[in-house]
């Protein structure tokens, strides 16, 4: 596959009669920090030009997706990476900013070089992403706050009425934005990729958007993969979805809702830090 993502297992588990939802998790486009190789943590760190642009590609491969929930966290630069990329999309749902889904605070780290903080954790006989520094969050309270955020999801899956929505800042940058964007620039062959494996929306209850951080996604599936069959993953692949995922790579999955011990049981791994959308490296 282009751009280095992958496909899943091949199978979905079996059918219990209970719902099925898809599960696309993105991280936020690119910011300074990122560029620079600052940790951000809380730190309310805005997207880049690229970063935008990245979320605009992305908006082009997903653009032809039915998503029926959208959810962030409450950082600016997820809030706007959602908007940017269902700015493209031709049927967007509301976007919901859950502070769950923000990254980890990262206590006297955060804005410390990602260097430094390696240096710090093997002076403390640790290695990142377990070791804690000063003041941060445990990866265990991470996980506590994912395993909340798929309670939230849930009960909006349960939800008729409609999340209200209010104008915010962000919707100026998002006109700004694509004003300047040019959908052709996005090769046909990225946009087609997305339909691979064992995505197939027509067996979905529900298709759920989730823009988060690189930390927090991690720890999220962490918590999918504590209560999913091992004939889902295989130790390869469980390896590289906890693997640190690129700006706006998205993951793709199948859940099963009202099992396992978050509330979904992982029944099939479509992509894997996927970045067809985005330029080949020369």
């Amino acid at each position: 596959m282009p751009g280095g993502g992958s496909t899943g297992s091949g199978r979905s588990g079996q059918k219990s009669g209970r719902p099925l939802i898809g599960l696309t998790l993105v991280r936020h486009g690119q910011t300074s920090a990122n560029r620079q190789g600052v940790i951000q943590g809380h730190i309310d760190t805005p997207l880049d030009d690229t970063g935008a642009n990245q979320a605009l590609r992305l908006g082009c491969v997903l653009r032809d997706e039915t998503f029926t929930h959208c959810f962030c966290s409450d950082l600016s630069r997820t809030e706007l990476t959602a908007k940017l990329v269902l700015s493209q999309n031709t049927r967007p749902p509301p976007v919901v900013l859950d502070r769950n889904l923000r990254e980890r605070h990262y206590g006297i780290a955060q804005d410390m070089k990602v260097s430094d903080l390696m240096k710090l954790a093997a002076r403390n006989n640790a290695r990142v992403p377990a070791f804690t520094p000063e003041g941060a969050e445990t990866l265990e309270q991470m996980q506590a706050r994912a395993r909340a955020f798929i309670a939230n999801l849930i009960a909006a899956l349960g939800s008729q009425a409609p999340p209200s929505q209010q104008h915010s800042p962000i919707d100026d940058q998002v006109e700004s934005y694509c004003t300047s964007f040019d959908p052709n620039s996005v090769p046909e062959s990225s946009c087609g990729a997305v339909q691979v494996g064992e995505w197939e929306p027509s067996r979905l209850a529900a298709n759920v958007l989730v823009v988060s951080h690189g930390g927090l996604i991690r720890e999220t599936l962490r918590v999918l993969l504590q209560s999913s069959p091992d004939a889902v993953c295989s130790p390869q692949m469980r390896s590289r979805l906890l693997s640190t995922s690129p700006n706006t790579a998205f993951t793709r999955l199948l859940c099963e809702v009202g099992t396992g011990n978050s509330g979904l049981t992982l029944r099939a791994v479509v992509h894997i830090h996927n970045t067809c959308h985005l330029p080949a490296r020369s």
